[in-house]
């Protein structure tokens, strides 16, 4: 058996992904041009770690 999250579930998890991005952003405005220039050379590792925890969150298809 299977759950698959409601409409309104999924409208929930859009809320909170939205605010976690306004604080993330918030929090990037705070650092220096050096930690930014960091955080943007380990984008591509970033991008390879979220890679596998997509694909864990997508639903299965069966």
């Amino acid at each position: 058996m299977r759950l698959y999250p409601t409409v309104d579930a999924q409208h929930g998890m859009a809320m909170i992904e939205n605010a976690w991005a306004e604080m993330f952003a918030d929090a990037l405005a705070t650092l220096t041009p050096d930690q930014r220039g960091a955080l943007q050379a380990a984008v591509p590792a970033l991008r390879a770690l979220g890679a596998p925890l997509r694909e864990r969150r997508a639903p299965a298809r069966d």
